[in-house]
């Protein structure tokens, strides 16, 4: 069977797997409105990331659906791709490589259907740098926090979520939380470059974590200065794959 876990699960509570992810890839997507894009990810893009865990090529492949998204939404799906090392990326035996019977004329009519019924928004790298977790369960609700930080900045920024994760995390209700360094694009100009992300048991303690308002200390406001939190957008997990 399958071992099914969450992404921020798998890179905050890393136990009994033989790699551990260092990088990951989000890929956003908006399915097409009544092309079932869903069941080309349940029934064959998910055989061939199985394979590429299996094979040692991957560490893990996750799908997560956007809260409260439409179809007018930017985007409704984020893939996450995890991997040890940044060239795995593009290790991909192709989807023939476990439809081996396919033969040309369903490999095309596969392909055209996969294309109409999906658009690729965009796609993200990063670089895993710190998690921290109180469970060994695993949580639902994934939050992706989008952090922007001037790069002479970064590695005070860095510390300070150290810190803030040692304070404040166990007093707080997220099961588990990760940060992230943006790799693929560098500069000012950039709308955000970090990215932390805070997972929940369930909807409710996400949005009960939200409801009070309060005065932080002068030095933490202070520390806060270094970043500003872009936005922030909740996921609901759909299926995260590991090595069987």
């Amino acid at each position: 069977m399958k071992k099914i876990i969450t992404l921020l699960a798998f890179l905050i509570c890393y136990t009994g797997f033989s790699q551990d992810p260092n990088f990951l890839q989000i890929t956003y997507i908006k399915p097409t409105p009544g092309e079932n894009y869903a069941q080309i990810i349940n029934e064959n893009w998910s055989k061939l990331h199985q394979k590429r865990i299996d094979d040692g090529i991957i560490v893990g492949w996750d799908v997560w659906w956007a809260m409260n998204s439409t179809s007018e939404s930017d985007h409704q799906i984020a893939i996450v791709t995890l991997v040890e090392n940044i060239e795995d990326f593009n290790n991909n035996p192709g989807i023939r490589s476990v439809f081996p019977d396919w033969s040309d004329e369903e490999f095309e009519e596969f392909n055209q259907k996969n294309q109409a019924a999906r658009t690729i928004v965009k796609t993200d790298l990063l670089a895993i740098k710190n998690r921290a977790s109180k469970q060994d369960s695993i949580p639902n609700v994934l939050v992706m926090n989008y952090m922007k930080v001037k790069p002479v900045n970064a590695l005070a920024y860095e510390k300070m979520e150290d810190n803030y994760k040692t304070s404040n995390f166990e007093n707080s209700n997220r099961a588990s939380w990760g940060m992230a360094k943006r790799i693929d694009k560098y500069g000012t100009g950039l709308g955000w470059n970090y990215m932390t992300f805070d997972l929940y048991n369930n909807g409710a303690e996400l949005m009960n974590s939200r409801v009070n308002t309060y005065e932080y200390p002068a030095e933490l406001a202070k520390d806060f200065e270094i970043r500003d939190m872009v936005y922030s957008q909740p996921y609901w997990k759909w299926m995260a794959l590991r090595k069987e």
